[in-house]
């Protein structure tokens, strides 16, 4: 009923997007139409049911689906359930990953999978979803320290080239008249050690600001390095759980079965009633209703529920 209630329920353009759950006008629908749902709790008492209400329409068929599984008892589980128990799908909200979720509420709809088993899948889901935010955000955190660390490079290399320049015109300034003094009296020796110490100064100065430049230059590489190997890292994590939800995902099927294969083009896509035409090594060779063929992998394919 909350789901009918959103006014993006019948959109088409959202067909494949979660429902924005924010929406004040439709909260407030649902909060009068219960009549016992308190406003100021709304959002964190029934933010399980939010979220299941704002699911995409491929995730929300596959939860009708359940919900009619457990009505008819034909939910696979140690226990036997008519109704669904509170907080199944508690470590669902705040995900967003359609194509995990869709795949992960399929299988357990088509009872690939058992209760005991859905509930640690979607804590995982949840965890690997908190390890690729907080990765992502310390990602993101590196690459901006590493922009200011340029800047600050850019700028003590403008300060330097600027005080080059008014050195080289103070020596002038300072030069021109002792030149002048040369010619008309004999510059003393206190003088000239006076000036070789300035000299000496001047060259320390610059050779420890260009060692500070040389090291904030190693700061900036290690900092791309490492902003590097946190990229690889989240690349190798999500392969790491594409493979394992690949690996335990695969179902095997016999030529001639009945099964229930993704078909996508550039005018429709989703889930249609085929039959296994040959099995293949990696592949299956099936046939649609409507006598299209295609080969397909295993992930497109589900078996037909009962």
């Amino acid at each position: 009923m909350m789901r009918n209630l959103h006014p993006e329920n019948n959109d088409p353009d959202k067909l494949g997007e979660f429902l924005d759950s924010s929406n004040r006008a439709w909260r407030q629908a649902c909060v009068t139409f219960f009549g016992c749902i308190d406003r100021a709790t709304f959002g964190g008492k029934y933010r399980e049911q939010i979220y299941c209400a704002c699911l995409p329409g491929c995730c929300y068929e596959e939860l009708l689906n359940i919900f009619q599984h457990f009505r008819d008892g034909l939910i696979l589980s140690t226990k036997q359930y008519k109704e669904i128990p509170a907080g199944l799908f508690r470590f669902f909200v705040g995900c967003r990953d359609e194509p995990r979720v869709h795949r992960l509420l399929g299988r357990f709809s088509t009872g690939v999978i058992t209760m005991e088993q859905f509930r640690s899948a979607s804590k995982e889901l949840k965890e690997n979803q908190q390890k690729d935010e907080d990765l992502k955000a310390e990602n993101k955190r590196l690459r901006d320290e590493n922009e200011q660390l340029k800047k600050e490079n850019e700028r003590l290399k403008r300060q330097k080239r600027h005080q080059d320049v008014f050195e080289y015109a103070e020596d002038l300034e300072q030069t021109e008249p002792t030149v002048r003094k040369t010619y008309q009296r004999k510059v003393t020796a206190e003088v000239e050690v006076h000036l070789e110490e300035a000299h000496k100064k001047r060259r320390i100065q610059k050779e420890k600001e260009e060692r500070y430049i040389e090291l904030i230059d190693e700061i900036i590489r290690e900092d791309e390095a490492e902003t590097t190997e946190v990229t690889e890292a989240i690349e190798e994590d999500n392969e790491v759980v594409e493979n394992i939800q690949e690996v335990t995902n695969e179902v095997t099927f016999s030529k001639g079965e009945k099964i229930t294969a993704f078909w996508e083009d550039k005018n429709i896509s989703g889930w249609y009633p085929a039959v296994v035409l040959r099995v293949n090594k990696n592949s299956y060779y099936v046939r649609y209703f409507d006598g299209v063929k295609s080969s397909l992998k295993p992930k497109d394919i589900k078996k037909t529920a009962n």
